[in-house]
């Protein structure tokens, strides 16, 4: 093919001649494919969401088994978190390099067998070992399928199906302790943490299945050259009267350095700020909930378990507050609001001790 040739065939992916008008990759009606594409990808978010949930509850009841310490229990609880910073921030250069559907389509298979592994663990280490390596992949998924779900999404609906992942996180971690707490009811012994971690490779198996046949994003493809592929996905997926403008020739050039340049001016402010952000928001939230037993025995809950069960359901009912106004409030106002939502009842809690710099906990 020639070099003007493949301008051409690029510059007109996904023109078919045809007498149905003409519709922009980003302005087709939300549909049937793009439903498949969001639960396939917010399957993933919940079965992510159940395994890093499910160590939680399953910790408060190994720690007698495993002789687990103060510092193993850090350990363990941070492992996945140190899994997912490692596996986040090289999956971004791999899901560009080879595609976002390698990484998607497979990796619930690596989550289903790790997961089922941690039932035969004998020591703290191994527990560490397996978590760790259960977060790296958790990274690499969330990168994966956030891009994927993000580039097949229609401009109108962007905003809800990118909800509909953080939603279906949060019912995967809900779900996980509703699961721990239904299996300590259950009162066989000493091996019931190991059925609640291996329990996680369950809704990965499933996940699994929902993701086969999902394509490459068409977006990727053109930006890499790949304009017959693009095309022949927009055909069979959405129609041939679908249309996607191919990139402007110069990103091709920027691609070596665009991490770089997300620390460069105009985008460093931005940058550093949703890092911020982001921080402020997992800190508190993984140390709360991975250790949610301890903290409400230690402040005299008489039912511990339950009573994490009731504040993981109300973070999911937090997340589908947030799908049915994402589209209704500017991002920024959502983003800035909630937070300042969030801080105050810690505000109030301090006004109202006497007097708030000498006060000490009970």
């Amino acid at each position: 093919m020639t070099e003007s040739s493949s301008q051409s065939t690029t510059s007109s992916v996904g023109r078919v001649a045809n007498s149905e008008k003409s519709v922009q990759f980003d302005d087709v009606p939300f549909g049937r494919f793009h439903l498949r594409v969001a639960v396939s990808g917010s399957g993933g978010q919940f079965s992510d969401g159940y395994i890093l949930g499910i160590v939680g509850i399953s910790l408060a009841t190994a720690t007698s088994v495993l002789s687990l310490n103060a510092i193993w229990l850090g350990l363990l609880g941070a492992a996945s978190m140190l899994g997912l910073l490692v596996g986040s921030l090289f999956s971004g250069f791999l899901i560009d390099r080879i595609g976002r559907r390698p990484i998607f389509a497979f990796d619930m298979i690596v989550l289903a067998i790790l997961s089922l592994v941690q039932f035969w663990v004998a020591a703290p280490w191994q527990l560490f070992v397996l978590r760790l390596l259960l977060g790296v992949v958790l990274g690499a998924d969330y990168a994966a399928s956030k891009t994927l779900v993000s580039e097949f999404a229609p401009r109108q609906t962007r905003g809800r199906m990118m909800s509909l992942l953080a939603l279906s996180w949060a019912a995967g971690y809900a779900a996980a302790y509703l699961v721990g707490y239904f299996i300590v009811s259950l009162d066989i012994g000493d091996e019931a943490w190991r059925w609640m971690l291996a329990s996680s490779a369950v809704p990965a198996v499933a996940i699994l299945f929902a993701r086969i046949g999902i394509p490459e994003s068409p977006r990727w493809l053109v930006a890499n050259g790949r304009a017959q592929e693009a095309t022949a996905i927009l055909q069979a997926k959405l129609g041939s009267h679908v249309t996607i403008d191919a990139d402007d020739p110069g990103r091709a050039e920027e691609k070596g350095n665009a991490f770089r340049r997300l620390f460069q001016s105009p985008l460093r402010r931005r940058t550093i700020l949703i890092c911020v952000f982001y921080a402020c928001h997992i800190m508190p939230y993984f140390a709360l909930s991975t250790f949610s037993p301890r903290i409400l025995e230690a402040l005299g809950v008489r039912d511990p378990y339950f009573g994490g069960a009731i504040y993981n359901l109300l973070l999911l009912v937090g997340a589908v507050v947030g799908m049915l106004v994402i589209d209704r409030i500017a991002r920024r106002s959502f983003l800035v609001g909630s937070f300042a939502v969030a801080a105050s009842p810690s505000q109030l809690r301090c006004c109202f001790r006497s007097p708030c710099s000498t006060s000490r906990p009970r």
